[in-house]
């Protein structure tokens, strides 16, 4: 037992910080579907619009984590289909029926419990989600 336990609270702890990983990964791929969505709609005109309300999605899911923390470890940005950067006001621009392209970048450690496991140490989740504007 004295050899054995070590090993498996490891494992146990291994085990549990990557399903958090998982988590988190399918939290960023739903805020990035709620940024989509405001920026398909035609009232929104700045890109700031957009990530307040990815933020404020992850400031719902993430209650113990201040929302300075989330916003500092989330990037949001939008490109047109070619690839085109759409940044500042420039989402006004956009017409209707233009594929929109909504990329939300977190940093995992921001809402990470574990520490001392470094197999996930410095690890970013990018989603992208495209969306056509209305």
């Amino acid at each position: 037992l004295a050899l054995a336990l070590p090993l498996l609270v490891l494992m146990m702890l291994g085990t549990i910080d990557l399903g958090q990983f998982v988590n988190v990964g399918q939290v960023i791929s739903n805020a990035s579907r709620v940024g989509a969505r405001k920026a398909a709609l035609f009232d929104t005109k700045t890109d700031s619009q957009v990530k307040s309300e990815v933020v404020s999605y992850l400031n719902n899911y993430f209650p113990k984590q201040s929302a300075a923390t989330l916003q500092s470890a989330t990037t949001v940005s939008m490109s047109r289909a070619d690839g085109t950067s759409v940044s500042g006001n420039a989402l006004g621009s956009v017409p209707a029926g233009e594929k929109l392209q909504v990329t939300v970048r977190f940093d995992y450690a921001a809402t990470r419990w574990i520490q001392g496991i470094t197999n996930l140490d410095g690890r970013i989740i990018q989603v992208t989600t495209t969306i056509r504007r209305m």
